[in-house]
């Protein structure tokens, strides 16, 4: 199966427009994304206080997660955080200037990112936006699994 019918608004969607629900007949949600997100913005909107409560709970329950998660992160990436730390101090202290165009596509008025090709050199960077920065990286990740 490759498309289904939304129960909600009726439109035939590809099934990537579906959220998994392992109860159903073909293992996924009868109304689509779209409409489920809509449905639960409402039902938010008219319980607020319910939400608010739910919401607290779950981020109450998810601290110490959170925490290994950064505490690993942190010392994984050891290098990647000193580098953005003297490009953010050079930047802050106008010892670097930020460009407003991405080097990448040109696009103005979108705030761009140091994107580092060798965390050994922090100050050379090529300043991107954030979509030309996750195509640099997702290359570079490819690369990598590659085994180049």
């Amino acid at each position: 199966m490759t498309h289904k019918a939304c129960s909600t608004c009726g439109l035939v969607k590809p099934v990537s427009e579906f959220y998994r629900h392992v109860s159903s007949r073909n293992g996924l949600a009868a109304q689509c994304k779209a409409c489920c997100n809509a449905r639960m913005a409402r039902w938010r909107e008219g319980n607020r206080e319910t939400s608010r409560v739910h919401s607290a709970a779950s981020y109450r329950r998810c601290a110490q997660h959170r925490a290994e998660y950064g505490r690993q992160y942190r010392q994984a990436n050891r290098e990647k955080r000193a580098a953005k730390s003297r490009v953010d101090y050079a930047v802050a202290r106008g010892l670097m200037a930020r460009p407003s165009m991405c080097e990448s596509c040109g696009m103005d008025g979108r705030k761009l990112q140091a994107h580092h090709e060798n965390y050994d050199k922090p100050m050379d960077v090529t300043w991107l936006c954030g979509p030309c920065h996750w195509k640099y990286d997702e290359r570079r990740r490819e690369r990598e699994a590659q085994g180049e």
